[in-house]
This record gives C-alpha cells, structure tokens and sequence, in this order.
C-alpha cells in the first residue's frame, strides 16, 4: 500500500543511516523514507518561519526583564531585536566595536553589543533630551526644551551668569561701590546713612559734603568750607518750627547749628496774610472776611491748616480761615502763634481759602485797623 508522508514543523539537524550503493546492504524503504521524511520537516520549518515574518498580524518580539538579562541572553543573531522591561527596543550588533555604557549600548554574551534603537537620536536637534554615560544631560538645551518653569526657585547662582548679564539687562549700571556714576536726578526717597559727597562747578575746586546721622551738611569753594550747616534733625518732629544758631567762623564761614526740619517751595506749602486797613464795626456774632486767595487740591491730596499768627485784640474778635466749601478753624485767643495742622478741603478741588474775624460777643464791636493774621498752607 502506498504511504502519505506528512511534514512537522521541526529542523532535524541531519538525515540518519542513508543508504550507500555498493557496500552489499539490502535496499530497502525505511531509510529512504526517514532521508524523505528529514526533508519534509525542514521544508515545513522554513515554511512556518517564512509566514510568520511575512504575512500580516503582530509579530512577537523576544522580551528580558532587565539589562542584565539582555547581557547575559544567548542564542540571538546579528540583526536581531529585544525589548527590556521599562527601557524599550534593543537590537544586536555582531561585531561590533561600540564602548558599553551600561545603558545604551551592553554587552550581548553572544558576542557584539546590544544597541538601543534611540541612541542615534541623542544629538539631534529638538530631539530627545538624554542623559550621557555621567548622567548628565547630553541634550544641547538651546532648542528651547528647558523653560522658566522646568528650573527650580533659587536654583540660579551668581556664579552662573555672565558679567555684566543683569546690568545689561537692567539697562543701567546701580550704584553700589565706590567709584560708581549716577546719570540724571535723582528725584524722591530719603537718604537715611552714610555720606554723600558730590561736585559742584569746577570739578577741582567745589563740592558740597552731607554727613547723615547726625546731620551735617558743608559746602566748600576753592577748597575752603564756606557753609556748614549740623544739627540733630531726628529730634524735630512734625508739627514743630525750630530757630536754629548761626555763628560765623574765623575764616568768615557760616556756621547753623540746631534742630531742622521743613519745607517752604512756594507750591505745596505756601502762606499769605491779611489785615484789616481801617476799624471795621462787626456785629455781635458776625463775621467779617479779611482776605481771601484762590487754592487748587490735585487728586488724592487735601490742602492743611499748618500755622497761624493771629492779632485781633479787642477782647470779642477771634481769627477765623476757612474754605469756602471745606472746613473752618477759628481761634481760641484774641492773640496766638501755633501750629495747627487741621484739613480744609480734600482734592480734588478748587476753592477760595479765606482769612477772617469773628465777634464772639453778643453786642457789635469795633474791629481796630492793623488787626488780622498770618496763616501757612500745606498741600500734601
């Protein structure tokens, strides 16, 4: 009866007791059988591996669960792939003569080294940022991938930037060490300690010197200290006017020494006065205007009653200054010289400020000629 030889899908290594001609066996079928049954299964190997890298569908890729499993892996070819646990694709070059790194290229136990698939990608530009073999990032960082926020707070040192970078972005050079120039004025704040030393006129010959603390300010001219002025000025507080001493020295300079404090600019603190130019007959409980001027308040400030010097004698008359549409303040004596500091109109606003005489008593008086006052006022 004939036989159906079927194929398996195995790769014997060699075909077994194949018969000879001429050395005096018997012919028989099973040894041909066995040579064709040989062939039949390597055909069918080669068969099966061909589809499976051929025909469609996933592929299954050999997969070690660490680096050093991919290390110490045989039975791979060259060419061949591997994946390794939470690091990706490798691929086997056999020879090769790459240096191992322990991450992108390992040794392969077989021979050659196994390469990751994104090695080649680490220089590329706006590619992957890596780290190299010193754990450092091997990424130019000049693509634009490292942001403000990637950079922690306070993580930037002075010794990482260049010279002259926050000047040059400042725009302008701050005074911090002897030496340094100011350019311009230099306009508000105060100036609490130190010393302030600068030029005035021929750059050889005029300066003025302000020593602050204990207040003492020298002008000099031809190298000679022509005015000095000292003082304790944080002893003055506001509200309070003092006369400081002057003193001349042997060389004829002028010496000021006392407490100081204050400002008279004829824009925001400014002062004016009226007086009566005859007797003025007032009625018990009237009022007589002496003089009045004309103030603007600019937004978010308010105009101040700083100081008033009253002369209304006669016993009934009392100063009276006032805003139109603001706030009065009207004096406790017939004669006075204190300072005040009480708000008559908040800005914005425009209005009339005048001075004025009460007569406090019930029956009509006559108010004298030279009678009246002197007031200061503030905006601030």
């Amino acid at each position: 009866m004939p036989k159906t030889l079927n194929p398996q899908n195995a790769f014997p290594p060699n075909i077994p007791n194949f018969p000879i001609s001429g050395n005096n066996e018997p012919i028989a079928i099973e040894p041909l059988e066995n040579a064709v049954q040989a062939v039949l299964n390597r055909t069918e190997n080669l068969h099966v591996r061909l589809g499976e890298a051929e025909t469609q569908g996933v592929k299954r890729v050999q997969t070690v669960n660490s680096l050093a499993a991919l290390s110490a892996a045989t039975g791979f070819n060259n060419g061949d792939v591997c994946d390794v646990e939470g690091y990706g694709r490798y691929r086997l070059y056999n020879p090769s003569a790459l240096t191992a790194d322990g991450l992108w290229v390992l040794t392969a136990a077989g021979g050659g080294r196994w390469v990751h698939v994104l090695r080649d990608m680490r220089g590329i530009g706006n590619g992957l940022a890596t780290l190299d073999s010193g754990q450092r990032l091997a990424q130019d960082v000049r693509d634009g991938s490292i942001q403000t926020q990637h950079i922690a707070n306070q993580a930037i040192t002075s010794a990482k930037l260049a010279p002259g970078a926050v000047v040059g972005h400042l725009g302008y050079t701050p005074l911090n060490k002897a030496g340094d120039t100011w350019t311009g004025d230099l306009i508000g704040g105060n100036l609490y300690s130190g010393s302030l030393l600068a030029l005035i006129g021929d750059i050889d010959q005029a300066k003025w010197l302000m020593h602050l603390g204990n207040f003492s300010i020298s002008f000099y001219s031809d190298y000679n200290n022509t005015v000095a002025l000292s003082g304790l000025p944080n002893h003055a507080y506001y509200g309070r006017t003092y006369r400081p001493k002057a003193s001349f020295t042997p060389e004829g300079h002028l010496n000021i020494a006392g407490e100081y404090r204050g400002r008279y600019d004829h824009t925001n603190r400014f002062s004016f006065c009226a007086m009566s130019g005859q007797d003025i007959n007032i009625a018990g409980g009237g009022f007589q205007v002496l003089g009045r001027t004309f103030v603007s308040v600019p937004s978010g400030r308010a105009l101040y009653l700083r100081r008033v010097r009253a002369y209304t004698v006669g016993g009934s008359f009392r100063a009276r200054v006032a805003a139109l549409y603001g706030n009065i303040w009207v004096a406790s004596a017939e004669t006075l010289d204190a300072d005040i500091d009480q708000l008559l109109r908040a800005g914005p606003a425009s209005d009339l400020v005048y001075i004025g005489v009460d007569n406090i008593s019930g029956s009509s008086g006559n108010f004298p000629r030279g009678s009246g006052a002197w007031v200061e006022l503030e905006i601030r």
